[in-house]
């Protein structure tokens, strides 16, 4: 057996992800992607080294491995590390020795660490997304991958001090905050003593925006020429190599694939015929959109859309959003919040921990090209931005050029790399129809993939919501749901089968002669079955209209925590017992949602 694949059997029972990279290089030789959600099989491991015994080694970083990797290319690096987290005894953080630096190697905390560049000079980080080469590998300088401080069975935690620094939204300067690189200032040229440091910032800039390695070269070239003195020509395309060798460029409109295939070429069309994609559709037998559960059901949410989630303040969005995400285990989000660290720790106490996958992101006050930024830049597929109000700064909502212009940048970026969006939103407190309650609605119309409006379906105190909807080319079906006492979230089912009227109808369909409990009524109930509100809601109307009885009766009135029973009246005439609802709908709907009149 060769040494790396030995390696890459003993990486694999520690329970790491593990993937070939090509030899001597750093580029993967499979599609990894699938390997940031599962594990390698033992076969598929022993048929890669099979194939190329000489590859190298690689370690998938993140929460699939349960790891997170500091990577140290230069002694100065090493240095301001330890400066900035003083306090910390590094020496013995597994560490093994790269090319020209070292890899620390750290417990994973449980929720998305994303991968960053830079974050100080020669100091990057290999989290959710990312890959690390391990020993015994062999760099493309010749030189060994070597364990100087072997793993342990136990890894240890981030440091406070470097989970503050690498996860800072802007990284880090000498102070732990890094400022925006500036690269009209590197191609303008900068004085000796900065050449080296900038010259290959500007060439990771390059290569993370997409730009094609021969253009990268050229505007190397003529920033090496401006600086002060010239910096080497050679030397400046080394600096090049390197950082299209090291790292995977964004995904923006045009780029080719770092795999070893390649013709895997992926790029984002600008323009295609109609027909020929029409074709292509049909061919591939592909659905030409991908619903995301939403309350448990599809319909509502179509991934790599913009979406608008708009409501009344305190009607209850925030909270219908986070409950989605629960069901979405296997993206990557980022939550945007307007709301305060104490606040989500008080909603979090109160939900089950499946939020392992979501980032949140505190920006009120920051700067929305900043989170524009974050969101472009970021490894995650799905982002939230609550409330777009005041994190996006939109002072007059029904400017909607001003409001286009707003949207647009967020839902291009999303568009072209398949990530899905939403901006959660108020609605205006005069209300409407077709969206029109919603705060800048044609703004907002025109420019989202689908517009979800939420509105209290009952009284004041009612815990049961109306979710409708507007889309571009799917419809929106309307639905009722609940937020119960013990915290759940439950989809009830269409307006038509669970409004009042309608309840009191099926209610009346299984009482007996005989007292029964409300809960066991509600078990007798098909789906969609109503809320707890609903069915006592509609018993006591039937109990009103003098068709049905209560234990204890209603002349002894309300009782705490008293357990009712109800049966039918006993004082019903033959009319009366064939109690019925005359139902008419309104047309315009498109759906049974509107009762006019009972009998």
């Amino acid at each position: 057996m060769s040494e790396p694949l030995t390696a890459a059997f003993t990486y694999h029972k520690r329970g790491f992800s593990v993937i070939p990279i090509q030899a001597r290089e750093k580029k993967p030789l499979v599609a990894w992607e699938e390997y940031q959600k599962r594990g390698a099989t033992e076969d598929e491991i022993r048929s890669w080294w099979s194939n190329r015994s000489d590859a190298n080694v690689g370690i998938v970083t993140g929460g699939i491995s349960g790891l997170v990797v500091i990577d140290v290319d230069s002694a100065e690096a090493k240095d301001k590390l330890k400066e900035l987290v003083s306090g910390f005894d590094f020496s013995a953080v597994p560490r093994s020795r790269t090319g020209k630096g070292w890899q620390l190697f750290f417990q994973h905390p449980g929720y998305i660490i994303p991968n960053r560049l830079g974050v100080i000079p020669g100091l990057d980080v290999r989290g959710d997304g990312g890959y690390v080469v391990a020993p015994p590998s062999i760099h493309p300088n010749g030189k060994p991958y070597k364990w100087e401080v072997p793993l342990t069975d136990e890894l240890p935690n981030l440091p406070l001090d470097l989970f503050k620094l690498i996860s800072s939204p802007t990284g880090s300067n000498e102070n732990g905050y890094r400022e925006r690189f500036n690269s009209a200032q590197a191609l303008a040229g900068v004085p000796e003593g900065q050449r080296d440091e900038t010259l290959f910032k500007f060439a990771c800039t390059l290569r993370s925006a997409g730009v094609p390695q021969d253009w990268a070269e050229r505007l190397s070239l003529e920033a090496a020429a401006n600086c002060q003195p010239p910096f080497p020509e050679t030397e400046a395309l080394k600096k090049v190599a390197n950082a299209y060798r090291r790292y995977e460029p964004r995904q923006t409109e045009n780029f080719t694939s770092d795999y070893s295939n390649p013709s895997s070429e992926v790029k984002f069309e600008r323009e295609i015929n109609a027909a020929v994609l029409q074709a292509e559709t049909t061919a591939q037998g592909i659905p030409p959109v991908t619903f995301k559960p939403f309350l448990g059901r599809d319909g509502y949410v179509v991934k790599g859309w913009s979406h608008l989630v708009a409501a009344f303040p305190k009607t209850g969005k925030t909270e219908v959003m986070v409950r989605a995400l629960a069901d979405w285990p296997d993206d990557m989000v980022l939550y945007v919040t307007e709301e305060p660290k104490s606040v989500w720790q008080a909603r979090l106490l109160n939900l089950p921990a499946k939020f392992s996958h979501v980032s949140l992101f505190f920006g009120l006050g920051v700067q929305p090209g900043e989170i524009f930024e974050r969101i472009k830049s970021g490894n995650e597929t799905v982002f939230i931005l609550d409330t777009i109000r005041n994190l996006l700064g939109l002072a007059d909502e029904t400017d909607n050029s001003a409001m286009a212009r707003a949207l647009i940048p967020y839902i291009a970026v999303a568009r072209e790399q398949e990530k899905t969006i939403f901006f959660l939103h108020h609605d205006r407190k005069g209300g409407g129809e077709h969206g029109e309650g919603i705060a800048g609605a044609h703004a907002f119309l025109a420019v989202v993939d689908i517009a979800l409006e939420i509105k209290r379906d009952g009284p004041e105190d009612s815990r049961c919501r109306l979710l409708r909807g507007w889309g571009r080319v799917v419809e929106i079906p309307r639905l009722i749901y609940e937020l119960r006492d013990d915290g759940s979230m439950v989809a009830l089912g269409s307006p038509a089968l669970v409004t009042l009227g309608e309840v009191k109808n099926r209610v009346w369909s299984v009482l007996d002669d005989e007292f029964e409990k409300t809960k066991s009524i509600r078990g007798h109930i098909d789906d969609p079955k109503p809320s707890e509100d609903q069915l006592l809601k509609a018993l006591e109307e039937l109990a009103q209209e003098g068709k049905t009885e209560r234990d204890p009766p209603f002349s002894e009135g309300k009782r705490q925590g008293a357990r009712y029973k109800w049966r039918r009246s006993q004082n019903l005439t033959s009319d009366e017992a064939s109690y019925k609802s005359e139902v008419k709908f309104d047309e315009s709907d498109g759906e049974k949602s509107k009762w006019i009149s009972e009998l």
